[in-house]
């Protein structure tokens, strides 16, 4: 079966394009966001027809489609309006499609990152360091949890605060040596230790209503961020 691409509409909360068939075209409308999600869709669409299914049922159930736990899921809303958003992502791509879905629906991001694993955080090491300065935005932040250790023998030669030296100190990436300091992450003066002031600590601009929170990107458990002044 041949195909064109998908059109793909921007939108904060929802993702929508339209397939172009041989026969015709297939609406696709997702109430999740971020262009990989689209293209998920489009995927399992493509399956269903396949297997028999008519466009029009593709059409009625892809709206109803609920998500994924930890899969951009929004666990609460603060009442100044800041999303919490979860997210296991878990290798350079996967937060580049997570950032880049936030940031999407935002003026301002604060995001924090746990690497699941010594070996994974050494093998992406050098591909964070390229990704995240192009990606981020100037009013974004971007904290580093500490590495998750699950026990065994691993070499554990990198550490969080090598992975934010990589980054130009300009971006203001903090590293969060507990979850207490993740909590402070993106409020006026961050305790968590890093790049941005003389002393190492993290500090970044007060905070406003409105921008989402990523909230322990890649972690085996989500983390609590607060993002307030």
């Amino acid at each position: 079966m041949r195909t064109s691409p998908a059109r793909r509409l921007d939108g904060p909360g929802s993702r929508r394009g339209v397939l172009g068939l041989p026969g015709g075209r297939l609406e696709l409308d997702m109430p999740l966001p971020g262009l990989h999600n689209l293209e998920n869709a489009a995927a399992a669409a493509l399956v269903a027809l396949e297997l028999g299914g008519s466009p029009e049922a593709i059409e009625q159930a892809l709206p109803r489609f609920p998500g994924l736990a930890r899969r951009f899921e929004v666990v609460g809303v603060t009442p100044a309006g800041i999303r919490v958003v979860d997210d296991y992502a878990h290798n350079p791509e996967k937060i580049r499609a997570a950032l880049t879905t936030a940031q999407a629906g935002c003026d301002r991001l604060v995001a924090v990152f746990q690497p699941h694993g010594f070996g994974p955080a050494r093998f992406m090491r050098a591909e964070l360091a390229l990704m995240l300065p192009r990606l981020l935005r100037a009013r974004d932040r971007f904290c580093f949890a500490e590495i998750f250790y699950a026990g065994g023998t691993v070499a554990r030669d990198v550490s969080s605060a090598a992975l934010a030296a990589d980054l130009p100190g300009s971006i203001g990436c903090a590293v969060a040596h507990d979850h207490a300091a993740v909590g402070r992450v993106g409020g006026r003066r961050s305790a968590a230790r890093g790049h941005g002031a003389p002393d190492g600590s993290a500090r970044s601009a007060p905070a406003r209503p409105g921008p989402p929170v990523l909230d322990a990107l890649g972690g085996p458990a989500p983390s609590t961020v607060v993002h307030g002044s």
